[in-house]
Order: structure tokens, then sequence, then C-alpha cells
């Protein structure tokens, strides 16, 4: 009889530690080992590097550094946000809000506090697990001290907390609190952030691939066919290429050099816009009508292989700037092709050049856009960063 083969599945519980976190514990393991709370020489680093990672958890969360408290893991962290908010509030209010399905990390402790005289509503939730926020409204009463997004507006106008069990979140999808509307907020990681998840690098090279050969497909139909829409959209495809490969190149490093790349990718971004700007007001002076059939099917070719990146990368659209980047420069390139296409009927309708560069100007306003929100995050996590 063969031995049966086991097969772990339970990687979002536990898993092997990555290669990643292991290059990066080690210092601290073997050489910086010092108390961080202590004042003497050997804690200086082990402060510095605790210091480091509350402000790169804080951006991801979208909170201040001083706002991130470090525990154990959920169990401890939900525990001591419960019975903090109770024990710090029970003169105004005893009454909390949760729901059936809750893990036992939250319904423990609430379990404790009924049994101190915590009035608990257990709320039902429908087939798919989630909870009507209406229900968390008709539940609240003025004792309330603790009932994401509908939950947490329901929360804000009746003014009590919202805690929020965010455990496995972080990497997945988004977690910033001020989005969430919580008050408190405990999350823990297991498994693969999508920095690490093989499946987004390889989406990665191929998006850089393709966009490199869509580049010099199009800037030599561009220049054939007189085209400023599809020079600017071919300049987009180079642009895209590199803001790939950078991104594969910084996504396994500290937040301060993904926030450096963003900044660089933001402002790059934006000087695309500018100059595809200028190049437009420049074409109205000079530029003879294009040639609409050459826009037209090369316009089709490009929108094609950008709703396929697109696609591919839509399910990692959150995280940080330098993740956001990629996503935010694949939607931009949609749109674009859109509008080229927008602009191809429009050249073959009045046989004037205006539509062509008409979209060349809007291709501009989205990119200068586009850099505008990358440059923004970038800076605020280099802040946090660095704080």
């Amino acid at each position: 009889m063969t031995s049966a083969v086991q097969i772990y599945l339970d990687y979002k519980a536990s898993t092997p530690i990555d290669p990643a976190v292991v290059a990066a514990m080690r210092p601290l393991l073997e050489n910086n080992f010092g108390n961080p709370s202590s004042g003497h020489w050997a804690s200086h680093s082990a402060k510095a590097a605790l210091d480091h990672a509350r402000g790169e958890v804080a951006a991801l969360l979208g909170a201040e550094a001083d706002e991130i408290v470090f525990t154990s893991g959920g169990s401890e962290a939900n525990n001591l946000a419960l019975k903090g908010s109770f024990f710090a509030l029970r003169d105004k209010g005893d009454h909390i809000i949760t729901q059936v399905t809750e893990h036992p990390a939250t319904l423990n402790p609430l379990r404790f506090l009924e049994q101190l005289g915590a009035k608990i509503t257990y709320l039902p939730v429908d087939g798919c697990g989630r909870i009507d926020p209406q229900q968390v409204r008709h539940a609240i009463t003025p004792r309330t001290i603790q009932p994401i997004e509908g939950i947490g507006a329901i929360a804000r106008e009746y003014g009590v907390r919202l805690h929020t069990d965010a455990a496995q979140s972080l990497g997945k999808i988004s977690a910033r609190v001020n989005d969430l509307g919580s008050d408190q907020c405990c999350a823990s990681k297991s498994g693969k952030t999508a920095l690490s998840d093989p499946r987004w690098r390889r989406v990665l090279w191929i998006a850089l691939i393709v966009n490199a050969i869509m580049f010099a497909v199009e800037i030599v139909a561009a220049l054939s066919a007189g085209s400023r829409a599809l020079q600017a959209d071919a300049v987009d495809f180079l642009g895209d290429a590199a803001n790939y490969a950078i991104s594969l190149g910084v996504a396994g490093l500290a937040l301060r050099w993904r926030g450096r790349a963003a900044l660089a990718k933001g402002a790059t971004m934006f000087a695309f816009g500018l100059w595809v700007f200028a190049s437009a007001l420049w074409g109205f002076l000079t530029t003879a009508s294009p040639h609409a059939e050459t826009m037209g099917i090369v316009g089709v070719v490009a929108l094609a292989v950008n709703v396929g990146v697109a696609l591919a990368l839509y399910r990692y659209r959150t995280g940080d700037a330098n993740m956001r980047s990629v996503w935010i420069c694949s939607r931009n390139d949609v749109i674009g092709n859109i509008a080229v296409l927008a602009a191809a009927l429009g050249v073959f309708g009045t046989g004037l050049a205006w539509p062509d560069l008409l979209v060349a100007g809007i291709m501009a306003a989205l990119a200068i856009w586009g850099g505008w929100q990358v440059i923004a995050q970038a800076r605020s996590e280099l802040r946090t960063a660095t704080a």
C-alpha cells in the first residue's frame, strides 16, 4: 500500500518563511539584536529598523506612523482593541455590534466582555457572508461603543467606533483605514503579497515585452500616417515598457526605494503629458491631415493589446504608489486607444487634422493627471518612510 500524499492548503493561516523575509530579518537576529526600547548603543540599530517597519506599515494602511502598534498577532490585536475600547468607554456605552461569522479572535473577547456586563448584538449575514449596513444602522443604540465602507459611514453618522479585523487582507486588497472609515484596525500578513507574487511579475514581463513591440510597430505607423495621436500613443508604449521594467526592479525593495521609483515614474508621466500637449499645440499650426485608415487599423490592434494588459493587471490595481502607477498607465492606455479610434473616425469624416490633435490633447491630460496621482502618493509614502 502506498502512503498518502499530504498537501498543505492552509497558506492563509501560516506559510513557510519567504526567503526575502529571512534575508531582511537575518541582520536583526544575528547582529542588531538590541532591545529597541533601551537607551544604550546596541538599541539604536534595532530601533531604527523598528521605526522603518512602522513607517512601511503606516504607508500601506494609509495611517500615520505613530498610530501603528505592533502585537504578536491578530488575536492579541483584537483583544487589545476590543477590551481597550470597552474599558476606556464603558462609562459612555456598553453596547457592541458584531456578526455571527466573525473569527474566534474577535468573538472570544466579546464573549468575555459579555460576562463583564457588555451587551453584544450578533447580526446575521447573507448567502455571501456579507452584513447589510442597514442592519448596523437599526442595531445602533445610544449605548453602542463599536459596531467597511458603508458601515464606516453609518458609524461616523452616529458617532460610534468602528473596529476592523483586516487580518489576511494586506497585499491582496486595499486596507487603507481612512477609506474603510475605521477607528481601529488590526491586520496581519501570511503568505505572499502581490509585490512578491510570481503571477504579478509574470504579467509585468508579458506587458513589458508586448509594449516594447507595440512601440516599434506604432511609431513607424504614426510617422507614415502623420498622426500626432498615434505618435503620442507610441511614446506611451515605450514609457509603459520602462514603467514595468522599473516596477520589476524595485518590487522587493524597501518602501523608500519603491517610493523613489514611483516618484520618478510619476514625474516622467507628467513630463510626457506636457510634451504631448506641446506637440498638439504645434500641430495646430503645422500638421496636414493624417491618414485615417492607418490610424484606425493600428488603433484597433493597440486597443486589443492594452485591454488584455489592463485585464491582467486589474487585480493588482491597489497597493503602494509603485504598483498603482502600473495600473494607472494601463487604464490610461485603454482610454487613449479608444480616443485614437475616435480621432481616426473624425479625420475620416472631416478630412481635417483637428480630431487627431484634439485626441492628442486628451491623452496629454490623462498623462498629466495620472502622473500627478502617482507623485502625490509617492511623496506621501516617502514622508512616512523617512519619519
